[in-house]
């Protein structure tokens, strides 16, 4: 008999980011989310950060950013980015596996840089359950 198994995948167990807001797509909004690092199995704060905002930019639609915290001015390795999933009311609206299924690195964050997502459109007008997720390092 064949028994069947999940693969084994290059994410952390652990997340670095998760958040569950209500947001009004008509609203203008943001979220700044400090993303967490792990040591000895204890979560610690970061110096980056999520960026979830409305900017009125790209209508009906948030963006996000990720980055070094703007007030430090040190010098770091960089923080890798491994995956993001977004889930709108219950449904999976964007899942970037930025490894590339585990055969690169992720997407590495320096102090002063900044690295914008895409963008994600909302489906109508009324209020909107979000959840992020989000794999790093």
């Amino acid at each position: 008999p064949q028994v069947s198994r999940a693969d084994l995948s290059c994410l952390p167990d652990e997340l670095a980011a998760q958040t569950f807001d209500s947001v009004s797509p008509t609203q203008p909004f943001q979220m700044t989310i400090p993303l967490k690092r792990w040591i000895s199995g204890q979560p610690r704060e970061s110096l980056v950060q999520l960026e979830v905002f409305s900017s009125g930019e790209i209508e009906n639609a948030f963006e996000m950013k990720a980055r070094f915290r703007p007030d430090f001015e040190g010098v770091s390795l960089p923080y890798n980015i491994y995956a993001i999933l977004v889930v709108v009311n219950g449904d999976v609206e964007a899942w970037w596996d930025f490894t590339g299924n585990c055969k690169g690195a992720g997407i590495g964050i320096f102090p002063g840089q900044e690295v914008k997502l895409p963008h994600i459109k909302w489906r109508g007008s009324n209020q909107q359950s979000l959840q992020i997720m989000l794999w790093g390092r």
